[in-house]
């Protein structure tokens, strides 16, 4: 330093390895040690960023900031794409910038963010007027007296983006010491694993209906022989009225000619036949209609959430009557008819045909060995405050060992092609997911009994 240069006119620029402990000479540094200043700036964000349940926690964290460091200016910038340094960085929570500073900075754009995204250095940056080398060409965004920037990122190195504290020149307080930038940076690396699980909860309830439509599409494979069985019947019984009213038709032309000579008689036979026909075309044409819109509502992935009164003996006819080609077992469904549960019909419905789907083919394996009937029950009743639907077959049974693993998801114990493993990881989220649960009892040799748990309506 010359004669008659002042320290406060020298541009300082203090950059270091990220890190968590403080040294013996930082413990002067301020009113506080960093220690102290650390364990209370976490201490007031710590709450707001573990309970985050998606980004606009990143507005009340800015707030607290705010205060805690007596900024006027602070703000948070993602980056379009986690991990990739180069995206364009945005503002997504923000408290004091102007309008100039909200404009996103394009993937390739300079900038102090940018160059601290890219090296991954908190930095500390005491004066503005000027930068050392390391930031020569960047154009700053919004003048201020005193800044910090530090690099939004999780230990295993993916970058969210930086977080931003600044103070305008002449503030009260101007300048950030080394303990502020030790506590800014620990409390970046906070946020970068709030971020990394909200994330990653993001990615599993992606993979979950990912999941579900997977093990929904195989249930439509299932299903495919009984729609076609069911379809098939309705419009046979169209076809088959329609021609016998064409011949009614062709027969009342002659009929009608004949009228003046006393044929009246068969006239009116074949008139008074004529809605009797008609009748039984609009019942199949409802029955094909029906069917088709419960199919609907089954294959559909925006499933509502909405629970509704769903009558369990009603919903039990109408599961078998879709598998009915599918299912080689007999069924008998022992359901009260003012049995009534509240639960999503749409769910409730692939539970169903899984579990009944399953039971089938136990009973079978276990036929063939034993010659023994295929009996499956469907059995309802009311047990205390919930209401208990099971599902009891006769079948091969479950071992202990895959007992234990049941639930799990692709874990199944049919051949190659027969079984996507699925089924039951799935039909027991759908269940829990509406207040219910699914509960299996078995015995090798014996059979199986799945129950359903449901709210009553």
């Amino acid at each position: 330093m010359t004669d008659g240069e002042h320290e406060s006119d020298v541009p300082r620029v203090l950059t270091f390895p990220r890190r968590m402990t403080a040294t013996p000479e930082d413990t002067q540094d301020g009113d506080m040690s960093p220690t102290s200043r650390l364990k209370r700036g976490l201490c007031v964000v710590t709450p707001v960023i573990t309970t985050a349940a998606d980004e606009s926690f990143l507005q009340i964290l800015i707030a607290e900031l705010s205060t805690l460091f007596s900024a006027g200016r602070c703000s948070v910038q993602l980056l379009e794409t986690p991990g990739d340094v180069h995206s364009a960085l945005r503002v997504v929570a923000h408290t004091g910038l102007p309008e100039a500073a909200l404009k996103p900075q394009p993937a390739g754009s300079g900038g102090v963010a940018r160059r601290v995204v890219v090296d991954g250095q908190p930095t500390l940056i005491l004066d503005r007027a000027d930068l050392d080398q390391r930031f020569a060409g960047v154009q700053l965004r919004a003048e201020v007296g005193a800044a910090m920037c530090v690099p939004i990122s999780t230990p295993q190195g993916v970058v969210f983006g930086v977080m931003n504290i600044s103070r305008q020149r002449g503030a009260e307080g101007d300048g950030f010491s080394r303990g502020d930038l030790e506590v800014c940076d620990a409390i970046a690396m906070l946020v970068g694993d709030a971020l990394e699980g909200l994330k990653s909860r993001g990615a599993e309830v992606e993979l979950r209906e990912r999941l579900r439509a997977t093990e929904r599409l195989s249930m439509m494979g299932e299903l495919a022989a009984g729609i076609a069985h069911e379809v098939a019947n309705p419009l046979a019984t169209v076809r088959s009225n329609l021609g016998t009213l064409n011949g009614y038709l062709a027969e009342l032309a002659p009929l009608i000619q004949a009228a003046a000579k006393g044929q009246t008689a068969e006239i009116a036979d074949a008139v008074s036949d004529l809605p009797l026909v008609m009748s039984d075309i609009m019942v199949g044409i409802q029955r094909a209609e029906e069917i088709i819109k419960r199919m609907k509502a089954m294959v559909r992935l925006d499933r509502s959430e909405t629970r509704e009164a769903l009558k369990v003996a009603a919903l039990a006819h109408d599961v078998l009557r879709l598998i009915r080609a599918r299912i080689r077992s007999l069924v008998a469904v022992e359901v009260p008819d003012d049995l009534v549960v509240a639960g999503n019909s749409v769910d409730v419905i692939q539970v169903l045909v899984n579990l009944i789907v399953n039971a089938d083919d136990a009973c079978q394996d276990q036929q063939a060995l034993t010659g023994k009937p295929a009996l499956i029950r469907v059995v309802g009743r009311h047990h205390d405050d919930v209401v208990h639907v099971e599902i009891v077959d006769n079948g091969t049974g479950i071992s202990a060992e895959n007992m234990r693993r049941l639930f799990q998801p692709l874990f199944t114990t049919k051949s190659p092609g027969k079984g996507t493993g699925l089924g039951l990881s799935i039909s027991r989220r759908l269940l829990e997911e509406q207040g219910g649960q699914l509960l299996v009892e078995s015995a090798v040799g014996q059979g199986t009994t799945f129950r359903l748990v449901l709210p009553p309506a």
